[in-house]
């Protein structure tokens, strides 16, 4: 089955103590001795999308268009468990300069095919929406490289509004181990809690949505 090149997501996501300000983070990075350069605050909205019988997600796939002002990004990414806190997925992406008010009409030129196979050609359906208030900082430590952001999660779902908090921490470059065992250190210094719930995982409870179990009971991920 043909698929683009994807891209290998590589994170950690820690849960902050109730509504905790990034103003200490500086302190805290520079007492884990890392190299920390803030990016500012970004404002990303989400929509993720399946068919009305999921299958999008039976075949191993969330998707999600994401615009960041007038850019519109759609990610196909594949449904992977997270094992001992990190996250190793891989997602396909295609910028859309073109892309409808309406994310179900989107029409995608290089993924088309792939999203067709996928979607067996049915319509797409909103799930839910996510808008987030992201404080990023580029960080540097031994033997990584990591986008560290702080994200304010506004959940929209059928059921209502929800707001939660959450770090993300996204290897650039270097080891998987060397940013587990960086994330183990902020988690021993701040209190932090590990996450073990992806965004579109979460979204699909507070939007009280149940995909189908798929057959044999196995894990979703990338259909060979």
């Amino acid at each position: 089955m043909w698929m683009p090149d994807p891209r290998l997501e590589i994170e950690i996501k820690l849960i902050p103590d109730g509504a905790e300000s990034s103003a200490r983070l500086p302190s805290v990075l520079r007492e884990l001795r890392v190299a920390a350069e803030a990016h500012g605050l970004k404002r990303v909205e989400d929509t993720y999308l399946d068919t009305a019988s999921w299958d999008m997600y039976q075949s191993g796939f969330a998707c999600r268009l994401r615009r960041t002002g007038t850019t519109a990004v759609l990610t196909l990414k594949a449904l992977r468990p997270i094992q001992e806190s990190l996250a190793q997925r891989e997602e396909l992406e295609e910028e859309l300069p073109d892309a409808p008010l309406d994310p179900t009409q989107l029409r995608p030129r290089r993924l088309q095919s792939f999203l067709e196979e996928r979607t067996k050609g049915k319509p797409l359906r909103v799930l839910f929406r996510l808008a987030q208030e992201r404080e990023v900082w580029q960080v540097r430590g031994h033997g990584f490289e990591a986008e560290l952001s702080m994200d304010r999660c506004h959940f929209h779902t059928p059921k209502g509004a929800h707001e939660e908090r959450e770090v993300e921490l996204e290897l650039s470059d270097g080891a998987p181990a060397a940013l587990r065992a960086f994330a183990a250190r902020l988690v021993r210094l701040t209190g932090w809690r590990p996450g073990g719930a992806s965004k579109f995982q979460r979204g699909l409870e507070l939007a009280g949505l149940a995909p189908p179990a798929l057959p044999g009971g196995s894990q979703p991920g990338v259909v060979p």
